[in-house]
């Protein structure tokens, strides 16, 4: 089984006018076409529906959990960026975009990798792109191996950076990774479109 990485740039508060941040982000990463979107109506992207415990409808830092009844909503691949902006109007629930490998973020992943030790990520990349807009829950997927998930936030958006391959080290990773000149440029970047910004990054099969 393979594993995968993700660094996440995300936002706990609330986003001024969605659409225009997600063309804006859009527009920042010279995407024209996207490469996979779908919007998520039901609780995929939630801790509760991770855990199997809906009765649950606060969780640590009293955020609300919002519910429905309806799936996701798959609107395509290869979706042009102006039909997608004129769907958004139309649409409630979580975006989620696959933008693919951008100029921007293959920079970014280049500069990270450049600061690792040698031997110390296997089949590394992270110039995949993606952004979430929408309430939506961040958590660690079994960190330690001992099944346990670990609860991050709840984000109102997020931009994240993925790619396969994994660490010796993942504490220490994190620590390189955010040390990186190019991460924090890039996040600096992201804040002037979006507001303040976290960073985190976690590794998962």
């Amino acid at each position: 089984m393979g594993t995968s990485g993700n660094v996440y740039f995300y936002s706990t508060r609330e986003v001024s006018d969605p659409k225009r941040r997600v063309a804006d982000l859009l527009e920042y990463f010279a995407v024209s076409i996207i490469g996979r979107a779908s919007i998520n109506h039901d609780m995929s992207h939630s801790w509760e529906r991770r855990h199997d415990t809906p009765e649950i409808e606060v969780i640590r830092g009293g955020a609300v959990l919002y519910r429905s009844g309806r799936e996701s909503e798959h609107l395509g691949y290869k979706v042009p960026k102006e039909q997608l902006l004129s769907l958004l109007p139309h649409r409630s629930g979580v975006l989620d975009l696959g933008l693919h490998v951008t100029d921007k973020t293959a920079h970014v992943s280049e500069a990270i990798f450049r600061h690792f030790p040698p031997d110390f990520y296997v089949n590394g990349s992270l110039a995949s792109a993606g952004i979430r807009m929408g309430w939506h829950d961040l958590w660690d997927e079994d960190p330690k191996g001992d099944g346990r998930d670990v609860y991050i936030a709840r984000v109102s958006m997020l931009v994240g950076l993925h790619g396969p391959g994994y660490p010796m080290d993942f504490e220490r990773a994190r620590e390189i990774i955010a040390g990186v000149p190019e991460v924090r440029e890039f996040k600096k970047e992201l804040e002037e479109i979006c507001g303040p910004l976290e960073i985190w990054a976690d590794w998962s099969c």
